[in-house]
């Protein structure tokens, strides 16, 4: 049996913006949701980013302090800045928040 990640995640790609939707036990609050939405949506489709430069910027959208953890996980890579493990063939950056909560709809 395949488990599925626990969490709506949004990804983007060269080619592709999927948005998804699975439920978690503590669900991330409207106001956050929609700030971690936002974050996702102005950056992840930014080419040229470094995991550095993509968490500043995420924090800054978020209103994130540096010593505070982002209110999502976040999976960034682009393979034109550095090299990144387990890079899905074709690939060249992956940008994907997880949140906790059902934001589906929202996203």
């Amino acid at each position: 049996m395949t488990r599925l990640p626990t969490g709506p995640t949004i990804r983007s790609g060269p080619a592709l913006a999927a948005l998804g939707a699975m439920l978690l036990a503590t669900p991330l609050p409207a106001g956050e949701a929609s700030a971690s939405i936002g974050a996702f949506m102005a950056h992840c489709f930014t080419k040229g980013m470094t995991l550095e430069q993509a968490e500043n910027r995420m924090r800054a959208s978020t209103g994130t302090p540096m010593n505070a953890p982002l209110p999502f996980t976040l999976d960034f890579y682009d393979t034109t800045i550095a090299s990144a493990p387990d890079v899905r063939r074709g690939t060249d950056r992956r940008c994907a928040i997880t949140l906790p909560g059902d934001h589906g709809a929202q996203a």
